[in-house]
């Protein structure tokens, strides 16, 4: 198949997987940027068995109170239509703690212990009603010291590359919202390639890691 645009949506480690042939070098670079794994447990209870007010989009745990829930998210606040009338659904994100087999451990124990974890932060009486578990062996991309080099490095290995858009959470920001951002810029280079009556690269400026906990963004350290 030939096509004169080409996006990689996928995670790093994914794309250096396409690359690999093809552009070793940006291969190797984007197989270089570390994942860290992650829980995650969606929770249901009936409304009277919580006694906070749930109003609002959920709540971060800093690293320092030494829990594996790093944050939980309402999703029947937020999306009202995500839970029948009397019952709550909580989405919880839990990461495994040093030297210790958390994600190891089978579904039934991962969601009784991130339960265990938010019953008190939000005054949960009895067991929840019901709860589904996942586990992502490389869920969060780490933005460690000399990520904003790598991205130059990355950035500068696809504009050699006329035609290779590289879209993901992997450059700048993990949230929902820097995916959505990332994949406009994305789509405005596509168009402006499209247009061009030569090959072009793209023209974007070096993507730089910030702080994604912004208004309306979600809320994944």
């Amino acid at each position: 198949m030939r096509a004169q645009s080409v996006v990689l949506a996928v995670p790093a480690d994914q794309a250096a997987g396409l690359l690999q042939l093809a552009a070793p070098h940006l291969s190797s670079l984007l197989a270089q940027i570390p994942y860290s794994p992650l829980a995650v447990v969606c929770s249901a209870y009936d409304r009277s068995q919580v006694r906070h007010s749930l109003e609002g989009f959920g709540f971060v745990v800093p690293r320092c109170e030494g829990l594996h829930t790093i944050s939980s998210t309402w999703n029947s606040s937020i999306f009202p239509s995500r839970a029948p009338a009397g019952k709550v659904l909580l989405a919880n994100f839990a990461r495994p703690l040093p030297d210790e087999p958390f994600l190891e451990m089978g579904s039934e124990e991962i969601a009784a212990v991130v339960e265990g974890e938010i019953a008190p932060i939000l005054g949960i009486s009895g067991p929840a009603v019901e709860h589904m578990v996942w586990i992502y062996r490389r869920a969060l991309p780490h933005f460690r010291i000399g990520h904003a080099a790598r991205v130059v490095e990355i950035r500068a290995a696809e504009r050699a590359l006329p035609g290779l858009h590289l879209a993901g959470n992997y450059f700048a920001g993990r949230s929902l919202g820097d995916c959505i951002e990332g994949a406009f810029h994305a789509a405005e280079d596509v168009w402006r390639e499209l247009k061009a009556p030569a090959p072009v690269t793209n023209t974007r400026q070096p993507d730089l890691p910030r702080n994604h906990m912004k208004t309306g963004k979600a809320l994944l350290p």
